[in-house]
């Protein structure tokens, strides 16, 4: 993990700069997890913001992602006031493949679950271009990263879940072209103290998120 960092020296964008300046104003601490802070950090206008954003998609979907382009960089005045509660960063790759990240601070009323599924359809239906052959269908990741416990499962650590459509019966993928995961914050506490050398790049770059900020 030693070349996590490497050749990248840190600047902020102007709205990070005034988000910080507010808090200190406020004698708050900046946490990443904050959504308008979270998409600050990732879409902000200096190149290092836009290579955090790819070596963190690296991470999550396990490939070389060599370039991207944020397609809803912007935060808008209503996003601010709290009259659109959408902050996610919706982005493609070099190769034509996308993703939409969104952050989730705590559960609300509505399912969470059924909510990634929603925006994850959205997604893959908008990787179709008019007249081209499904099989040539692009991959596309609807990734929710959450600061709270989805998933009560046996091992606990567990803090990534992938989800593709699958019959259990017969035990055949029907297709890897839309993959919906979730990010648990939380089940990385147990590695917070854990050296660089230790972690996966995944796992660093969540921690970052939730912890080390």
């Amino acid at each position: 993990m030693k070349d996590i960092f490497d050749n990248i020296n840190i600047e902020f964008s102007d709205e990070i700069l005034a988000a910080a300046d507010e808090a200190i104003r406020m004698h708050r601490r900046m946490k990443l997890t904050t959504d308008i802070i979270f998409k600050m950090f990732f879409c902000g206008k200096t190149p290092e913001s836009k290579e955090c954003l790819r070596r963190y998609l690296s991470a999550i979907t396990n490939r070389n992602i060599t370039s991207l382009t944020v397609s809803n960089p912007e935060i808008l005045p209503e996003m601010i006031t709290g009259k659109n509660s959408r902050l996610d960063i919706n982005c493609t790759f070099d190769d034509g493949n996308t993703a939409d990240i969104e952050l989730q601070c705590s559960k609300a009323n509505d399912c969470q679950r059924n909510r990634a599924l929603f925006y994850g359809a959205k997604l893959t239906a908008n990787s179709v271009e008019e007249g081209s052959n499904y099989k040539d269908m692009k991959m596309s990741y609807q990734v929710m990263i959450v600061d709270y416990k989805e998933f009560k499962d046996r091992n606990d650590d567990d803090f990534y879940t992938e989800f593709v459509m699958y019959s259990k019966k017969k035990r055949i993928v029907l297709s890897e072209c839309e993959k919906i995961i979730f990010i648990e914050l939380p089940k990385l506490k147990k590695l917070i103290n854990s050296n660089f050398d230790e972690l996966s790049p995944l796992q660093f770059w969540s921690i970052l998120l939730k912890y080390k900020l």
